[in-house]
């Protein structure tokens, strides 16, 4: 142990030789005290090797600490992204103290090692949170205001660089996303055009219906009026003109339905009042107009009637029915014979109104069944449309693995031939 004490005293170190360390230590008593010449020897060896395996100890773990700082540094690196090179590492980190400790070989393993796992980590992560991130890039693509979704592509990707989201996915990505949005944009706004058209022309419609109206308040508009006799008319009315050209019922089809539910009014109202003048025993063929009005004034069934149509009706009566209520001056055969022939035309009446709500009932039927069939065929339009969706994820998700996997290998060869 004193010889042991003296060589550390005497400042032995590892690599010295034994002729030195006994020059400078053969007038010390220790170095005495050993009797023999091996003896001494062996403790001076013992000692070397010992400093020489705590020296190599503490490079050990010098190194170990340097590679913890260097991999550390990796993580911290600014440029580090899929296919970076290792002298690019060494253009940023050559003049950093941890980056002198290791020799240049331990520092290019370290880098492929820790660039492979990372960059697999990153595909990964890419393609767990990709939706997720495209989603973020969305609403930072509508938030930004230095842009429309009618700016150009290149105006996109000087604004959005160095934003979080745009940076972390592929630019195919990003453009996929910003033109997502510009045709959903440019969706809306043709709807919103869309929705102006129809309510133009519904304004259009309800005013031509209008018009309709006033000639048949009027009195001009009757039943035997054809469409091209009001067309005629009506040539220079401006709610006939904006009509023209529209999509939906044209001024026709409006004008023949019209006249379809006054023929309904007119039968209702002519075969209500033709009760009341059964009821009140009026003789229809001695009677004008005025006297027959009189008869039938306090009725509100034929005062809450128009002049118009208590004129037609009227005539209706003079022309098809003349010996209407004519029981009361008749034989009771003749009045019989009247009833039966009153009755069938009532019967022949009531067919031909049959007939028409059948013919109503099959056109509104057609046109729910066309309805339920556009409505299918947009739930049918809205599956595919989502099916083609996924099914485009799936193969971008594809594309981007096969395109990573690529440049991964790329990437690793051109690390390689920079070393």
């Amino acid at each position: 142990r004193d010889f042991m004490q003296m060589l550390k005293e005497n400042g032995v170190t590892a690599f010295m030789k034994w002729e030195e360390a006994a020059r400078n230590m053969n007038q010390d008593e220790r170095f005495l005290a050993v009797p023999t010449s091996g003896e001494r020897r062996r403790l001076f060896a013992e000692f070397t090797d010992r400093l020489k395996k705590e020296a190599r100890e503490a490079e050990r773990v010098k190194i170990a600490e340097a590679k913890k700082n260097y991999k550390e540094l990796l993580d911290g690196w600014k440029n580090r992204r899929p296919g970076a090179l290792f002298r690019e590492l060494a253009n940023d980190l050559h003049d950093h103290e941890v980056w002198k400790l290791l020799d240049e070989k331990d520092k290019d393993e370290i880098f492929q090692d820790y660039m492979e796992d990372w960059e697999r980590s990153f595909r990964e992560e890419k393609r767990e949170n990709r939706k997720a991130w495209m989603n973020e890039l969305r609403t930072e693509y509508e938030d930004d205001g230095r842009f429309t979704w009618e700016s150009s592509w290149a105006d996109v990707c000087k604004g959005m660089s160095g934003s979080k989201f745009f940076d972390r996915l592929d630019r195919m990505d990003a453009l996929k996303v910003w033109q997502d949005g510009a045709e959903e944009a440019a969706k809306a706004k043709q709807d919103l055009a869309r929705q102006e058209r129809f309510r133009f022309e519904r304004i259009a419609r309800d005013a031509f219906k209008g018009l309709l109206k006033e000639y048949v308040d009027n009195g001009m508009l009757t039943s035997d009026v054809e469409f091209t006799t009001f067309a005629e008319w009506v040539s220079d009315e401006p709610r006939y003109c904006e009509m023209l050209g529209n999509e939906g019922s044209t001024p026709r089809e409006l004008f023949e339905d019209f006249q379809e539910e006054q023929a309904v009014k007119f039968r209702l109202a002519r075969e209500s009042i033709r009760k009341l003048v059964v009821s009140n025993k009026l003789q229809v063929k001695d009677l004008t107009l005025e006297a027959f009005s009189e008869g039938l004034k306090t009725e509100p069934q034929w005062s809450g009637l128009r002049e118009v149509d208590q004129r037609l009706i009227f005539e209706d009566f003079q022309q098809r029915d003349p010996h209407l209520a004519a029981s009361s001056a008749s034989s009771s055969g003749s009045a019989g014979r009247k009833r039966k022939s009153s009755k069938k035309d009532r019967d022949r009446e009531r067919d031909r109104d049959r007939a028409r709500d059948r013919d109503d009932e099959k056109k509104k039927r057609r046109h729910d069944d066309k309805d339920k069939e556009e409505e299918r065929d947009a739930k049918k339009r809205k599956k595919d449309d989502e099916k083609k969706e996924r099914k485009d994820e799936r193969k971008d998700e594809r594309k981007d693995d096969r395109k990573e996997d690529r440049k991964s290998k790329k990437s690793k060869s051109k690390r390689s031939r920079s070393r």
